[in-house]
C-alpha cells in the first residue's frame, strides 16, 4: 500500500506530475505511470488497484490470524466478502443446531 502514499503525494504535491525518483519507489503500480508524465488512473486501472487493496487487507488478516495455509493465497483474491452473523439480541451470535 506504499504505492498508494507516492501516488497522493505526487497528486498533492506535486501537481499531478509523476517524478522520476518518486516512479522508482513504486513497486506495484510502476507499470501504470511514466516518470515526468501526469497522474491519470483510467478504470482498469482502478480496478487493479482495488483489487490489491483487497490483498493486502487478505494477507494482513492471515498474518494477524496466524494462518499458515490457506485454501487460497492473498495473491489469487481478487474478490473479498465478509458475511456477518446474525445476532440474537443479547450481543452473541446465534448458534446452529
Amino acid at each position: 500500500m506504499g504505492d498508494l502514499r507516492i501516488l497522493r503525494n505526487m497528486i498533492l504535491h506535486a501537481k499531478g506530475i509523476m517524478r522520476p525518483d518518486k516512479h522508482e519507489g513504486i513497486k506495484r503500480l510502476s507499470d501504470m505511470f511514466d516518470a515526468n508524465q501526469p497522474v491519470h488512473v483510467p478504470y482498469e486501472g482502478m480496478y487493479k488497484i482495488f483489487v490489491f487493496i483487497k490483498q493486502d487487507c487478505a494477507r494482513m488478516l492471515f498474518d494477524w490470524l496466524g494462518v499458515k495455509d490457506a485454501p487460497i493465497l492473498p495473491e489469487e483474491m481478487i474478490d473479498v466478502a465478509i458475511q456477518k452473523s446474525k445476532d440474537n439480541g443479547l450481543g452473541r451470535a446465534k448458534t446452529l443446531p
